[in-house]
């Protein structure tokens, strides 16, 4: 059975909204397992290196896009990219060609409504209208307009060329979802093999996808935990509806059944267990759209219950009466848990 399948019921084929790129599950997108095909750590280290070189180009010629040169810079370029010296590499890509001065139109767009009526008054026009209007009759009259010596570079054809063939990079700059580098690139070019528009949302959507059936299935419980609540994220950013309950559904299941903490499977066999805390926002999710809600969703939890404390029927209690009462039902687990503790207290 297919990941995507076993993990969410969809069909053989997915369609994502931004797109409409459709993601066989007959494919041959496989993680890699053999350990024989890892390659020297000094060899990995060195790809990673020139690969967050090449990384950091895109995301400083992107936020670089419709800026002042010099500007003042964020410092994620230093501490997450290493550039030591932004600036410097700024000039670098206007001197590459892949920034080019912007027009005159554009420049007149980041002064502020008084200042265009200011230079229409120098001029003796008229001051009237929005601001998109101001700026057309500057144009028209060709009035000369000082900007105090400001210079704003754009993409010119070579850097939107550069950025659409990167944008993937864009994405995996913007959402934190704890993807490594390398796998990221790895699964985009093993999608590129399928698909000719590949993007940043279905790269980590497969990415994650393989990552909650493997943590799943290495008893990593909170990892996965943690990979749904990133999938949550991007269907949460799509308004899918639909998968959204779904993967509530789950992280709300592994939060009822007491594994969420487990992080390894050197935590498996717990002599105090930890109080159940529970997010209520995932109750809100699947209420506010309850008509996508599946209790057959909850049984993906009944295979992984050797160290959980319940019973699968007893899940399904705990899950429909969160539903129904989050407060009441979160104080009586913690008063089932102490009483859980002080039997374990006497037995060892």
């Amino acid at each position: 059975m297919s990941i995507l399948k076993k993990l969410f019921g969809l069909n053989d084929e997915t369609e994502t909204k931004n797109d409409n790129i459709l993601i066989s599950e007959d494919s041959n997108i496989k993680i890699e397992k053999d350990s024989k095909n890892i390659e020297p750590k000094i060899e990995e280290h060195t790809r990673k290196d020139n690969l967050w070189n090449h990384i950091s180009k895109v995301i400083l010629l992107n936020w670089c896009n419709g800026k002042e040169y010099p500007s003042q810079y964020p410092q994620y370029f230093f501490y997450k990219y290493g550039i030591k010296n932004t600036k410097k590499a700024h000039q670098e890509l206007i001197d590459n060609m892949y920034l080019e001065n912007c027009s005159k139109e554009y420049a007149l767009k980041t002064l502020k409504v008084s200042e265009l009526k200011a230079h229409l008054k120098d001029s003796n026009l008229k001051q009237t209208g929005n601001k998109d209007e101001l700026i057309q009759r500057i144009i028209d009259n060709n009035v000369a307009v000082n900007f105090n010596g400001k210079s704003i570079y754009v993409l010119s054809e070579l850097g939107k060329k550069f950025i659409l063939n990167n944008e993937p990079w864009i994405y995996y700059h913007n959402h934190d979802f704890m993807i490594d580098v390398l796998e990221y690139q790895s699964m985009w070019e093993k999608l590129k093999l399928e698909n000719t528009n590949v993007n940043g949302e279905i790269i980590s959507l497969c990415i994650l996808l393989h990552k909650v059936q493997k943590n799943m299935d290495y008893k990593k419980y909170n990892q996965a935990w943690l990979n749904l609540s990133s999938l949550h994220k991007i269907f949460s950013e799509n308004k899918d509806y639909k998968n959204i309950v779904k993967v509530a559904i789950k992280m709300l299941t592994i939060e009822v059944s007491g594994l969420d903490d487990i992080v390894s499977d050197i935590n498996l066999k717990r002599t105090h267990l930890p109080y159940i805390r529970l997010n209520k926002y995932l109750v809100t999710d699947i209420k506010n759209h309850y008509e996508y809600f599946d209790p057959n969703e909850i049984d993906f939890i009944k295979e992984h219950l050797d160290y959980s404390i319940f019973e699968i029927d007893q899940i399904k209690d705990i899950f429909y009466s969160v539903l129904e009462d989050f407060e009441t039902t979160e104080h009586n687990l913690d008063r089932l848990i102490d009483d859980i503790n002080k039997e374990n207290l006497y037995k060892y």
